[in-house]
């Protein structure tokens, strides 16, 4: 039961944890802790590990579920179903901070039977002691310049890999250690944003990997890597996006009847407001003006 420090005994989900997260997940965090975004919150204790669990609210239509896990030898790692769950998972801090903060929130059960993370796990932070470096597994074939494993690990043979390829893999993941004539890489949510963003297609990045393997994808690492790429098309966000405001509701519809304009709109938030391309601001300006229209410019 939680003791009078807001802990539990025994329990190894400390505030030592947070310093895995980078301040903008933990700000993050912060606000899911402010607007209660935090729920149905679990300790359940175990022969062989204890598990932290509970739900984050990313929208009125979405939650993630976050699983931490700290085992008997004081490893802790955690799996979220986010598409972007890696070591800085914002809906992870988010449970922690909860936890730190208002324990009163998690129910806490016992139970006999040893629960384990699936296998397929993103990655897993180690605490303490600190985590030994991979080794490059046996199977690799001779002739391959790399290996993809299920749970997105990559193992390069740095003799082998071509530069595209060496590019590619320094794109979409994270350098986790180097094994005599191997390099160990971590692939991330964050790289293959960064991957499409550099504009590469998730099939050519499949490809890329299969080629480089010589082997088919393990199933598990091409859905993850698909359900990545699919998930960077729900949202995008917009630096100094140029908006217009009308004075009443008639203005933009009768320059939508007239056309000519409906290619400039990125969105119609309302009928006076609409979001445009930066780069067509002039075009749209004119194309007012033409028809008898003096809009001001402010920047």
């Amino acid at each position: 039961m939680p003791d009078g420090g807001g802990t539990v005994a025994g329990n190894p989900f400390s505030a030592a944890l947070l310093a895995r997260f980078s301040e903008s997940a933990l700000a993050q965090a912060k606000n899911y802790l402010i607007i209660g975004g935090v729920f149905d919150g679990e300790l359940t204790v175990t022969p062989d590990a204890q598990f932290l669990q509970a739900n984050v609210r990313r929208s009125t239509a979405r939650h993630y579920h976050v699983t931490i896990q700290a085992n008997v030898r004081g490893e802790v790692n955690w799996l979220c179903t986010c598409p972007f769950a890696a070591q800085n998972c914002e809906h992870t801090a988010a449970v922690l901070r909860v936890w730190l903060q208002e324990p009163q929130r998690f129910t806490i059960s016992h139970d006999d039977a040893p629960i384990y993370l699936p296998a397929a796990a993103p990655m897993a932070v180690t605490v303490t002691p600190p985590a030994a470096p991979v080794a490059a597994p046996a199977s690799v074939p001779a002739g391959a310049a790399l290996r993809v494993t299920p749970d997105l690990l990559l193992y390069v043979r740095r003799d082998k890999a071509a530069p595209a390829l060496s590019k590619l893999v320094e794109t979409l993941a994270e350098l986790r250690s180097t094994n005599g004539e191997h390099s160990i890489y971590q692939i991330t949510g964050q790289g293959l944003q960064a991957a499409l963003q550099d504009g590469r297609t998730i099939a050519e990045i499949l490809a890329s990997l299969t080629d480089a393997s010589d082997e088919a994808l393990p199933e598990a690492a091409r859905s993850r890597l698909q359900g990545w790429a699919d998930a960077q098309d729900t949202f995008h966000l917009y630096d100094n996006l140029p908006v217009v405001e009308f004075a009443d509701d008639f203005a933009l519809q009768e320059l939508l009847r007239a056309g000519g304009i409906r290619r400039y709109l990125l969105h119609i938030f309302s009928p006076r407001l609409v979001a445009i391309h930066p780069r067509h601001v002039n075009d749209l300006v004119a194309e007012m003006e033409r028809r008898g229209l003096m809009p001001k410019v402010e920047s």
